[in-house]
């Protein structure tokens, strides 16, 4: 589908306008001639580009810029810790606010259809830790004592955007409304299937479409109510990148916890109704001083119940398609072929105990990493056959590399030797 001008930005009707954002389209750089070591290579290029095409867009538009598209940028995108069982990062639901969208339908299905064209953030989180327990006494009468200490040896962040959101061709991207019997927020505290509905039975009702979802919330006579547009990824095999990665890891020895997991920044837009409630809880000082006083406590569940909630609309980016036929199309890469290109650097990152965030052209400039940077940095590692092995692999010599690694090293560890290295170590 095309893209939709913003809300009140007309003067972006022709694609070939000066500034226009491209930058979102195309979220990355140019190849490098000569890329620089990984280590020293920053974001600031890659986003400074977006802040500057995207402050053309603000300047030219009625609104701010982070109302404007409801996205983040790549640099603030940092895990948070784990909550519910899995780890969460920043920015996965942002809230945005105009006095327009409360009473003007045609403006808020304007908004909503421009925020749709702006893709999510999907993630690969990569993460080795291993114990440290130190034995310690206080003094010679003392018995011994311990301190345990987790160590992260890596932590990965690799940005997947660019398999959704294509350099060039369509994206392929579905903005959808829910189903009459699906559960959810229907301008509603409290999630139900639309009315006349039972789950075993079919009902030839027509569901509402954006449009009549966008005339029904404002006319809701309720001052605080929420629209909230969400951003799925869809036809991503989390389970077959997370095997893979867990093997390819797994087979430079490292005996360490591993964790893989597929976080989403930019997951979904709030679009809150501008009464004092909404401005209040929107307001980062406010939410502060609840959240220290523990105020919250009492407010949450008053807020819950007083919040008519739209969770209506749903924009679907998919990594892959399926026909008729049950064949799939990719957007850009299938699962296998990513493994198969990037997974070697992957190694490479987990090997040299990186942490931080990964992006294409970033895992390109570390596979073009030459044998002579690995054998100069193999004589002040502490595990050059590691080292070795890491170039075998982006060579293509994974299993030629594998079947040495008993041979390539032995970390010592409490009472003996453990081949491989990341494991628990008693010192």
């Amino acid at each position: 589908m095309g893209r939709p001008l913003p809300p009140g930005n007309e003067d972006h009707a022709d694609p070939n306008t000066p500034g226009r954002e491209t930058a979102l389209d195309d979220p990355y750089p140019d190849a490098l001639v000569a890329p620089p070591a990984y280590e020293e290579v920053a974001l600031l290029d890659h986003d400074n580009n977006i802040r500057a095409n995207r402050r053309h867009d603000a300047e030219n538009s009625r609104m701010p810029l982070f109302l404007l598209t409801g996205t983040t940028s790549r640099d603030l995108h940092t895990p948070k810790g784990r909550y519910l069982g899995r780890t969460s990062i920043a920015y996965e639901v942002n809230d945005v606010q105009d006095g327009r969208s409360d009473s003007d339908p045609d403006f808020l299905k304007e908004w909503i259809e421009y925020i749709a064209a702006r893709p999510p953030a999907p993630y690969i989180h990569v993460i080795g830790r291993h114990n440290e327990t130190r034995r310690y006494k206080v003094s010679d009468d003392d018995e011994d004592k311990e301190s345990t200490e987790e160590v992260t040896d890596f932590r990965i962040l690799i940005s997947m955007q660019n398999y959704v959101c294509p350099d060039s061709g369509a994206n392929g991207m579905d903005l959808i409304t829910v189903e009459n019997d699906e559960k959810t927020y229907r301008g509603t505290a409290m999630k139900w299937r639309a009315p006349r509905t039972k789950p075993d039975l079919e009902v030839n009702q027509t569901k509402p479409g954006l449009n009549e979802w966008c005339h029904r919330y404002c006319a809701s006579s309720n001052g605080v109510r929420v629209f909230r547009l969400t951003r799925v990824v869809t036809g991503m095999d989390e389970d077959l990148l997370s095997s893979r990665l867990e093997g390819l890891i797994r087979g430079t020895g490292y005996r360490g916890r591993l964790s893989i997991e597929f976080p989403v920044a930019d997951r979904a837009v709030d679009i809150f109704s501008t009464s004092v409630i909404n401005k209040w809880r929107t307001t980062t000082w406010i939410r502060w001083v609840f959240y220290l006083s523990f105020l919250w406590i009492f407010s949450w569940p008053i807020l819950h119940l007083i919040t008519k909630k739209y969770h209506v609309v749903r924009a679907e980016w998919p990594f892959s398609q399926t026909d008729d036929q049950g064949r799939k199309k990719y957007t850009t890469l299938s699962e296998e072929e990513w493994i198969t290109r990037f997974g070697p650097a992957v190694q490479r990152l987990c090997l040299d105990r990186y942490e931080g965030t990964s992006w294409e052209h970033h895992l390109i400039q570390v596979l073009r990493r030459d044998d002579a940077y690995y054998s100069s940095q193999s004589e002040v590692s502490d595990r050059p056959g590691l080292v070795n092995l890491a170039v075998g692999a982006s060579q293509g010599g994974l299993v030629d590399s594998l079947s040495q690694m008993n041979n390539i090293m032995h970390f010592g560890g409490g009472s003996g030797d453990q081949g491989g290295w990341g494991f628990d170590r008693t010192t």
